[in-house]
């Protein structure tokens, strides 16, 4: 891939907007440094969950994986490319949705998240920035499956990006012990 710009970085990962050199294809690159983990094989657990999600029928209610590996000591995860903004840069930018429109988003969430479920994939948290909005009003569960690395960071429990996304925790991360 050919990385272009950064969109976002939070203390442990960053992304990407990028261009295969293949085929042209546009993704979305997520990185974080090999050494924030505490193990590689927590790496295995989410490339399992990765390839599980790049087969499944995702209904269009989940960010779809294309590619992901090991480079220069990053560990990355490129996902298909949306147009649109996460849910947090449109409350930010116009404020909060009409209801009628929440009940649609907060719909097409569950259903995105009774597709993991069903997949048996832990999602770290459901933040506004973790909820895209595409140009045709659809909604997609963004880092799924990536997610799970971050409960599994040097830091522990108490890594900052872990905290900073407490509000919006599933109940279950709580339970998650190391290597799940």
């Amino acid at each position: 891939y050919r990385v272009d710009q950064r969109h976002g970085f939070n203390g442990s990962t960053a992304t990407f907007e990028a261009v295969s050199t293949s085929d042209g294809t546009r993704v979305a690159i997520v990185g974080i440094d090999a050494s924030m983990l505490q193990s590689s094989a927590i790496w295995d657990k989410v490339e399992q969950y990765l390839d599980t999600l790049a087969k499944a029928e995702l209904h269009n209610r989940v960010a779809r994986p294309v590619s992901w590996g090991l480079d220069a000591g990053v560990y990355w995860v490129a996902y298909e490319w949306l147009t649109g903004s996460h849910l947090g840069g449109i409350v930010q930018a116009e404020g909060l949705p009409l209801i009628a429109r929440s009940f649609e988003i907060a719909a097409q969430v569950v259903e995105g998240l009774e597709i993991l479920t069903g997949l048996d994939i832990p999602h770290l948290c459901i933040s506004p920035a973790s909820i895209f909005i595409c140009q045709d009003g659809s909604v997609r569960i963004l880092h799924a499956g990536w997610s799970h690395m971050l409960l599994h960071c040097v830091d522990g429990p108490a890594h900052p990006n872990l905290m900073s996304n407490l509000p919006f925790l599933a109940p279950e991360v709580a339970g998650m012990k190391s290597g799940q």
